[in-house]
């Protein structure tokens, strides 16, 4: 005959013990993540947290200069690679003057960027 009380207590005990564990991780990665912060805090704390509008220069029309490579490519998307361009130069301190004189659309038009980056890390020897 099966001692019920006996499955019971062994269920119960290891349910309790699962949820116990779950708690000591959760509370375990939160006082990570709370030192983690803390510590990048600490480690940007000398450095300029400005933001890139602070930085950035408005964009006019003699900054994009185009050619007849980029007719296809319309005003928005020279804008949103210019932006990008100053972004970056902003972030890593660069505050000269810059322009875009071309902008072309890639040649390799057989794999996009993310699909050669997959093939390189499969074929890569151990």
């Amino acid at each position: 005959m099966i001692d019920w009380s006996f499955v019971l207590a062994i269920v119960f005990t290891g349910l309790v013990v699962v949820f116990l564990a779950l708690i000591i991780l959760i509370v375990f990665l939160s006082i990570m993540g709370a030192i983690i912060k803390f510590a990048e805090k600490m480690k940007n704390k000398g450095k300029d947290t400005s933001t890139i509008e602070e930085n950035s220069h408005e964009v006019t029309e003699t900054d994009v200069l185009t050619s007849s490579d980029t007719s296809q490519i319309n005003d928005e998307v020279i804008a949103v690679i210019t932006a990008a361009v100053a972004y970056i130069m902003t972030k890593e301190g660069n505050k000269k003057p810059f322009v875009i004189k071309s902008v072309k659309k890639s040649s390799n038009n057989t794999r996009s960027a993310w699909s050669m980056a997959g093939i390189n890390e499969n074929v890569q020897p151990f």
